[in-house]
């Protein structure tokens, strides 16, 4: 598989790539605020050196307690692995399984950060989760995220046909999106919303 670069990264951004970029910019303790990958993660709306600072507070603690926890919940809520948030937190596996499975975070809370990441705003987010928009600014703040604001062109009634007839025959979101000229979120979110109005859709 060929790892995209970073300015790939940005014109379509993908969570598992995202997260990638989060790890090592977390894992580089002496990576400064003005980086480069910070810089691009803030093009995400991400706020890295926030994410970053709740790191360091995990690894100063050094024990299970509030601190590792909080940086446990941030790295878990951006996609991160048992293995990569250990490595990042500098703790065991162990101890990442063992917050988590103490802690009452809804799976919706990292849903709502990937929505982000594929571009979605607070309010589709909110439709596609069931969820109140104050509930996803509420989730963004904790994780440092800033919404999704832009406008973009809407798809028409005929492209959301087209959308999901390929989508169900197994086409790949980004090959859908290069070919009716959208974004690959535009992709996931027709396909969200067919699913909300009760259509059937593969999974």
């Amino acid at each position: 598989m060929q790892v995209p670069s970073i300015a790939e990264a940005i014109d379509r951004p993908d969570p598992e790539w995202v997260a990638v970029l989060l790890r090592d910019y977390c894992t580089d303790q002496g990576e400064p605020s003005a980086s480069p990958v910070s810089i691009q993660l803030n093009r995400f709306g991400l706020n890295a050196p926030k994410i970053q600072k709740v790191c360091e507070y995990a690894r100063v603690a050094g024990y299970y307690g509030q601190e590792v926890s909080d940086g446990v919940r941030h790295l878990w809520a951006f996609g991160l692995t048992t293995q990569d948030i250990a490595r990042v937190l500098s703790v065991t596996p162990e101890t990442v399984r063992q917050v988590h499975q103490e802690a009452r975070w809804s799976q919706e809370e990292a849903c709502s950060i990937l929505l982000h990441i594929q571009g979605f705003t607070p309010q589709e987010i909110s439709m596609a989760l069931g969820k109140t928009r104050g509930w996803v600014y509420y989730i963004f703040d904790i994780h440092g995220v800033t919404p999704n604001r832009k406008n973009r062109r809407a798809t028409d009634r005929g492209q959301k046909r087209e959308i999901i007839r390929r989508y169900d025959m197994g086409d790949n979101a980004k090959d859908i999106a290069s070919d009716l000229n959208l974004e690959a979120h535009q992709v996931y979110w027709a396909v969200a919303k067919a699913r909300m109005d009760g259509q059937r859709v593969r999974t």
